[in-house]
């Protein structure tokens, strides 16, 4: 017992470290071009399997890499991963429930969409936004989400 409190202490006293993952990008595209060209150079061609398989790595190196920031360990992308998911599918269902039509006038799909995802990181595991690593990785994700909209 002495051991968890002595974590928590620690975690509640704002020095714990943020969760860096640093190498997720280059390990991720090592891991999907070796299996790549593994099953390429084995069955002699890509199918729409590997695309699809592919594809999904990719949206999961997005989901990791925009939650990352809400987290301190793999564990905790996880659960959050799932959470968010929960959420996001909830937010679809009221949408369909309504009859196709956002809860406000102003809003799209989109936005609601979005709205229902980051109330439910906030919600969840906010306070790990302030610290200083995950501070720093949400500030980027920002930056970057604002750099491609224009």
């Amino acid at each position: 017992m002495k051991h968890v409190r002595k974590h928590v202490q620690k975690f509640a006293s704002g020095r714990a470290s943020g969760y860096g993952a640093a190498y997720t990008l280059p390990v991720f595209l090592t891991v999907a071009s070796i299996s790549l060209w593994v099953n390429a150079t084995h069955l002699q061609w890509l199918g729409l399997n590997h695309v699809f398989i592919l594809a999904k790595l990719v949206l999961l190196l997005g989901v990791h890499e925009l939650l990352r920031p809400f987290c301190l360990s793999f564990g905790d992308v996880c659960t959050l991963t799932a959470h968010v998911g929960a959420a996001a599918n909830a937010a679809v269902l009221q949408f369909i429930k309504r009859g196709l039509h956002p809860k406000f006038s102003e809003w799209t799909l989109w936005y609601e969409w979005f709205q229902a995802i980051a109330f439910a990181a906030g919600q969840h595991n906010g306070s790990h936004i302030l610290k200083l690593p995950n501070a720093l990785a949400f500030r980027r994700n920002f930056e970057l989400v604002g750099r491609l909209l224009g």
